[in-house]
């Protein structure tokens, strides 16, 4: 098990940790609860600036195709092509109504 320090520098050894789990057991909670810190970050880095929804959508084969097709002309994820087609086509509808 990998050492576990607390913000304040103490090493929480694992015979602290069996002695907790003993008490907590019995009802006895040592301390008080505090904020939780962590040092790690999990999961992947955030690849956008912009927090992003995910939208579930039925194409039809050969729209998918092409828009495929698209990703690999241009070296980029079906994700990122569908992307770029839906912002140049909200901006053609958007020209086109004002």
């Amino acid at each position: 098990m990998a050492a576990i320090t607390t913000s304040d520098g103490t090493v929480i050894t694992p015979q602290m940790l069996e002695q907790w789990d003993n008490d907590a057991d019995r009802g006895i909670y040592q301390g008080e609860a505090g904020k939780v810190v962590t040092r790690h970050c999990y999961g992947r880095p955030r690849l956008y600036d912009e927090p992003m929804s995910t939208v579930t959508l039925r194409v039809d084969d050969g729209m998918l195709q092409a828009a495929e097709e698209l990703a690999r002309q241009s070296k980029v994820s079906r994700a990122t092509m569908l992307r770029e087609l839906l912002a140049l086509g909200i901006r053609e509808k958007q020209r086109r109504t004002a």
